[in-house]
């Protein structure tokens, strides 16, 4: 942190003195300033990299202070220093824009911290102004900024001018298909259709002609012809979700179609000739799949010409942050409440998790503290399933029954706020229709006859 300048704003003397000395003997450079004036004076003249502010500037309020240097310098990071007895001011804060706050007494060491993660933060904000510069300012979809997920963007924007497979690895709930989009958004075929497929949801035998499609009388029970996902997605992109998950016999059809170009539709003698950009994800290894004999290497080949990565929730540090900030903005505005806020001892909760489900795990676990939280305020009683879970991990109780009967009570409450459209249903948690359709069976809302046509 050597050469940054960090600006201290305070109204008493000997505090600023104490705070530059001790800043200055870690190779921080130092700027004091008494009053609000002469704080907004000195980061219009010279270049600070942070702002040290003490809430309560004696004649001047820190809190106005705050909304003025945030006005002046949108991307300033503010660290808040207040009284331990002055937890309210200090939180809102937070609020009104400041990065951080500490409280009376500190030790220097605490300081430095909450300095360094602030310095951190906005040298990856300015690598992200980097990137947009080279790269044009794509993907405000996808949340994030913390390296892994600039290097995932980066990746990504490389696809965007050409037609070559992607394949997208990752962790379940990480969001391989909102990378796919991105693609296909950012891509000469974004005004065709995105097809998404998950081919894990598809009984064996109707994998193929779901993908492929079927002519009138083809098959017992096909009492119409019916377009495959291939002649759906025709000009558009096709993505292929758990593509690991399909059989032999169907990957050697895949690998056909993708070398030529041509679908072979059940009941038709002649295939048909589409035009598809393929993208495919998995949550498995399939180089390991591939030494197993699982998993064809010809096509392993054909379907990774470019692989994406995308990190776990575990590996994103701050990212963590942005997206619950996202998350609360959105329910706010689909719920028409006030937005909701992350007291930061919630915060410290959130980030003690492995999030083994990742985003769509954390995401649910926002959504329910929403519901819970009676105030605009989340504080970590409303994260009482933390407890279950860590009591699992102890104890030996199914974990994984746990997460699902979490998802099913999810699912159920999205299914009640939508009047039981499957089709808004799966939009509001973000899965395909095919995924929900799967999912309702699996958690018993649905038969396997039900699922043979269903409402919109």
């Amino acid at each position: 942190m050597q050469n940054k300048i960090i600006l201290i704003v305070d109204d008493e003397k000997n505090a600023r003195w104490a705070l530059s000395k001790g800043l200055r003997g870690q190779g921080f450079g130092c700027l004091e300033a008494a009053s609000a004036q002469e704080a907004l004076k000195i980061l219009s003249e010279d270049k600070v990299d942070a702002v040290l502010l003490d809430i309560n500037l004696g004649k001047d309020d820190g809190m106005d202070l705050i909304a003025r240097i945030i006005q002046m310098l949108p991307d300033m990071k503010i660290i808040m220093v207040t009284a331990y007895n002055d937890a309210k001011r200090a939180v809102r804060s937070l609020k009104e824009g400041a990065f951080d706050y500490i409280t009376k007494p500190y030790d220097i060491e605490e300081l430095i911290i909450a300095l360094q993660r602030a310095l951190k933060m906005s040298g990856m904000e300015k690598e992200i102004e980097t990137l947009h510069e080279i790269y044009g300012k794509p993907l405000p979809e996808i949340i994030g900024q913390s390296p892994a997920v600039l290097e995932m963007k980066k990746l990504l924007s490389r696809t965007f001018n050409n037609d070559v497979p992607v394949l997208i690895t990752g962790e379940s709930g990480t969001g391989k298909e909102l990378c796919a989009r991105a693609v296909h958004e950012n891509s000469s075929r974004k005004k065709n259709a995105f097809i998404a497929a998950n081919v894990s949801a598809l009984p064996d035998n109707l994998v193929e002609a779901e993908l492929f499609g079927y002519e009138k009388g083809a098959f017992t029970g096909s009492v119409k012809a019916r377009k495959g996902y291939f002649e759906l997605a025709d000009g558009g992109t096709l993505f292929l979700d758990e593509i690991g998950e399909i059989s032999p016999h169907v990957q050697v059809k895949l690998l056909r179609v993708l070398e030529t170009g041509e679908v072979p539709v059940i009941g038709l003698e002649k295939t048909r000739k589409t035009d598809v950009r393929i993208i495919c994800a998995t949550n498995r290894n399939l180089r390991e799949e591939v030494k197993s004999g699982s998993f064809r290497e010809d096509l392993f080949y054909r379907i990774s010409v470019f692989h994406i990565i995308v990190p776990p929730l575990r590996q994103r540090g701050k990212d963590l942050e942005l997206l619950a900030e996202y998350f609360f903005e959105k329910y706010s505005r689909d719920t028409k409440t006030p937005k909701k806020l992350l007291l930061p001892e919630t915060i410290k909760s959130l980030y003690a998790q492995s999030w083994k489900g990742n985003i769509r795990e954390f995401f649910h676990v926002l959504e329910r503290a929403a519901l819970v939280s009676d105030s605009e305020w989340i504080s970590p009683r409303c994260l009482p399933e933390f407890e279950a879970q860590n009591t699992d991990l102890h104890t030996g109780t199914d974990l994984t029954s746990r997460v699902e009967s979490f998802e099913k009570s999810i699912i159920a409450l999205a299914l009640k706020e939508n009047n039981e459209n499957q089709l808004k249903t799966a939009q509001a948690l973000g899965l395909s229709r095919t995924s929900l359709i799967y999912k309702l069976k699996k958690y018993g809302f649905l038969t396997e006859d039900d699922g043979k046509s269903t409402p919109e």
